[in-house]
This record gives C-alpha cells, structure tokens and sequence, in this order.
C-alpha cells in the first residue's frame, strides 16, 4: 500500500496527516475537485472551506514509528502551534525534506473544479439510485494490501448517474463491466467461477448465476445485436439487478474488511 504525507492549511487551522494511506488521499482530494467544506478521514474533520496551502508528499524515510518521526530534529524546528484548536502540525517545509512533493500529480485544478451546478443535481435526484449511496461509502472506506479500489467505487457512481439519467444500455454495459472486474477479490479467475465455484452456497449461488446468466446475457445483446429497420429500446427493467449487485458488493466488503 502507498503511504502519503498531507500537509493542509485553511483560514483557521493547519493540518498535518502523516502516513496516510492513498485511498484516504483520494477521498480528500476528490472533496476538494468538488469544493466541500469539509471531509472525514477515519473520524477526523478535515476542513477545506477557506483552503489556502493544500501540498501532498511521499512517505520516504524509514521511521521505526511514527512518534520518531514527530519527535526528529529535522521535524521539531517546523513545528506549528494552532492557537484556534490547540493542536501541533507539521510545516511542509518538513514534508518535503522527508518526500518528493505529488502536488501537481493529485490536484488537477483549481479547489472546487468538479463542484455540480444545482441543475445537475436535480437531474440525478429526479430518479433514486440503483447502487446505494452507503454501499458506495463503505467501498470507500477499505483498505487492503492487495487491491485498488478506484475504478470499482467509479463504475458504482457511473452506473448512478447512468441510472439518473435514463442511460439503460450504459448501465446494462456498466453493470457486465463491474462482475468481470470483482472475480479476484472473491478468490476467483472469472466472475463464472465466481457464480459456479464460490463457496457461498444457497441463495448467494442463486443470485450470482442470475448476474452471470441474464445480465451478460443482456449486455450481449445491447453490444451485439446489429441495426435493424425497426427498434424496441429498453426499459430499466431489462437492466433491474439491483438486489443482486447489492448481495455481491455486501460479500465483497464482508470478505476485504476479513481479509485485508
């Protein structure tokens, strides 16, 4: 797993987050592509609103504990005191002795960049989501060793918006696109032998061959099937998965939170 150093200073506070693993430093750096005041990281308020200094760095030196890094010499002298909160931080100055600065790698653009109209926003309310909202969160909220979870959590919040949208082939295809991409982390080659061989049994079984079967049967034949002289376009009942994705990205969390 990467480790980063954050280094993040608003009007009223300075923050420093050492060690920090990346997924965490992507749940930041997207609340700042969209411009929220604030984020939680591991039961943190991480403030945002009235950002001024936001660096990131590379966790490079070999500490044998993270209290010899706050402790160093070279960390010591670039101690900042918050007389707002009470609390010590670490200047970047320091960050960058100890790492190389990924700045421009993570922020692409100016805070809030990413920030949805309110239009938009109406557009994804007018229908409800087909991937829970807290599923989502808790897919955020792993760690493991092993495993990225980036392009999971995105196609979860593209079938979303899809699904707001009455976008029903892109969904059927986003839909085909996350089993194919989950076999591994159920100890499987394929999602085939994810519905065939897992040894969830019962019910589970069911519910995964159903995804296996009908839904890439489906998807086969939004990708496949040529043009015609006259066309049925879909419904989202053709795509209806709901509960069965919900059971497998349920197993998914269960397993990772397991087994990190």
């Amino acid at each position: 797993m990467t480790y980063l150093n954050l280094y993040i200073e608003n009007f009223n506070d300075i923050f420093t987050l050492i060690k920090t693993p990346e997924d965490d430093v992507d749940r930041i750096v997207e609340a700042y592509d969209l411009g929220k005041e604030e984020v939680f990281i591991n039961g943190e308020k991480i403030v945002l609103k009235g950002l001024k200094v936001f660096k990131i760095f590379t966790f490079d030196k070999d500490w044998d504990t993270l209290n010899d890094f706050w402790n160093s010499e070279e960390v010591r002298k670039h101690m900042i005191h918050s007389r707002l909160t009470g609390h010590y931080a670490i200047h970047h100055i320091s960050l960058k002795l100890n790492g190389q600065e990924l700045t421009k790698e993570y922020l692409k653009n100016d805070y809030g960049w990413k920030k949805k109209e309110p239009n938009e926003e109406n557009i994804l309310m007018l229908k409800k989501h087909y991937i829970n909202i807290e599923r989502i969160e808790q897919l955020k909220q792993l760690n493991s060793e092993k495993y990225s979870f980036k392009k999971l959590i995105r196609i979860c919040e593209e079938v979303n918006i899809c699904y707001g949208l009455g976008c029903t082939f892109a969904v059927g295809n986003l839909l085909r696109t996350l089993i194919d991409h989950i076999a591994p982390i159920l100890g499987q080659k394929s999602f085939a032998e994810v519905a065939n061989n897992y040894a969830k049994k019962g019910s589970f079984k069911d519910a995964m061959q159903h995804l296996e079967n009908s839904l890439r049967n489906i998807s086969n034949l939004f990708l496949h099937t040529a043009i015609k002289k006259e066309e049925v376009l879909p419904t989202e009942n053709q795509v209806d998965f709901i509960a069965s994705i919900d059971l497998l990205l349920a197993e998914i969390i269960n397993t990772v939170n397991s087994n990190p």
